[in-house]
C-alpha cells in the first residue's frame, strides 16, 4: 500500500481486500517506478505521477498530471485543478513556480513508498 494525502492506494486487487478487510478505504492504484509513484484511479486510468528524486543534492518532491494515451502514460508539466482535487490538495498547499508539493504531504508520501520498498514491492 502507498499513502499520499491520506488516500490509500494499492498495487492490485489483493491489497485492495486486505485494506477493505480492515475498514479501510481504497482511493485507487500505483505503480512504482524508479523516481516515485504513478497513481491511478479506480478504473487504472492514471490521473497524477508523484517525483521524488534527488537534484544537485536536494531532495525534491512534486506531483504532475498524468493521462493515459494509445502510446502509454503522459505526463504534464503541472498539476490541473482537476487533479488538485482528486488528491485532496487545495491551492495553498501547492507552489506553481516550482511544483513542489507541501513539506508535510510530500514527507508522509516519501515514508510511505519508502516503506512500500523495505517490503520488497
Amino acid at each position: 500500500m502507498f499513502t499520499f494525502n491520506r488516500r490509500t492506494f494499492v498495487r492490485n486487487q489483493r491489497e485492495a481486500a486486505q485494506v477493505a478487510n480492515t475498514g479501510g478505504t481504497v482511493f485507487g492504484f500505483y505503480r512504482k517506478r524508479k523516481n516515485g509513484a504513478l497513481l491511478m484511479d479506480m478504473d487504472r486510468e492514471p490521473r497524477a505521477f508523484f517525483c521524488t528524486r534527488e537534484d544537485t543534492g536536494a531532495e525534491v518532491c512534486f506531483v504532475v498530471t498524468a493521462s493515459q494515451t494509445p502510446q502509454g502514460a503522459r505526463f504534464s508539466f503541472g498539476m490541473t485543478e482537476s487533479t488538485r482535487q482528486w488528491l485532496g490538495m487545495p491551492d495553498h498547499r501547492y507552489d506553481f513556480r516550482s511544483h513542489k508539493v507541501e513539506s508535510s504531504i510530500c514527507e508522509q508520501a516519501r515514508a510511505s513508498l519508502e516503506a512500500v520498498d523495505s517490503v520488497g514491492a
